[in-house]
């Protein structure tokens, strides 16, 4: 499997745009049917770094407040020792350490595997958002600062109709400094990540490409991390799902 790298969204688009590209990436570029892809060719260009219409979406999922888990422990410096004063009374060790230590990791990181089907529509994939979304929200609540990735895994069919190469693409919408920027999210978990932009990274950098690109499939198994990958998340039941599965 070949794999690419992006730290943004700014570097992938401009990867994507400055590859000289095929005959087969100029009629992609070109491509403008907002009823697959998602968008028009206009919007997607104009929405590259946010989609506010995802974020009015997003407002009609359940409520984003996160109450922090009081089942999480963290050492505090103010932390001391009590008293067991049965044990003080029988003369025996009496002090008890009520320091506490803290559980959690100091990082996480989130992938979203945008390939899906070619029926996926952007509700379901807002689906996908939300789940990344209330994870991140839930985790850095609790102290854990978390980067999330769109990520791309398809395999390749070529112009005489067979697989190719596979290839992974990640890209990191949010690093674990960042805040969470939920435009950037709502348009990088998208049809159109995957029909406009990620095709013509593919069109772009591989030349023996059919008109059909190829095929989505899951994500490398050697990703650690929180993986919400192809055919997960997709409505807002098993998004919850998910959410509540989530251990850390």
């Amino acid at each position: 499997m070949k794999r690419h790298y992006f730290n943004s969204l700014r570097e992938f688009y401009a990867d994507t745009a400055n590859t000289v590209g095929s005959e087969n990436y100029r009629e992609k570029e070109a491509y403008d049917r907002a009823s697959w892809v998602g968008l028009s060719r206009a919007s997607a260009l104009e929405n590259k770094f946010s989609y506010p219409v995802g974020v009015e979406k997003l407002n009609k999922f359940a409520d984003f407040a996160v109450t922090k888990d009081e089942r999480v422990k963290y050492w505090s410096s103010d932390d001391g020792f009590e008293i067991d004063i049965d044990r003080m009374l029988e003369d025996m060790d009496f002090l008890l350490s009520t320091r506490k230590i803290r559980k959690l990791p100091k990082t996480a990181d989130i992938y979203i595997n945008v390939s899906e089907n070619c029926d996926v529509g952007y509700q379901a994939m807002l689906c996908k958002s939300y789940a990344a979304i209330k994870i991140a929200d839930k985790l850095e609540t609790l102290g854990v600062r978390c980067a999330i990735y769109a990520c791309a895994a398809i395999a390749i069919r070529t112009m005489d109709g067979n697989i190719g190469d596979t290839i992974y693409v990640e890209v990191a919408v949010k690093q674990h400094a960042d805040t969470l920027n939920l435009g950037a999210l709502c348009t990088a978990i998208s049809p159109w990540m995957l029909r406009r932009w990620m095709f013509l990274f593919i069109t772009g950098h591989y030349f023996d490409v059919g008109r059909s690109i190829g095929s989505a499939i899951r994500l490398p198994s050697d990703i650690k991390g929180i993986v919400i990958d192809h055919g997960m998340c997709l409505d807002q039941i098993t998004a919850n799902k998910f959410i509540e599965s989530i251990k850390m």
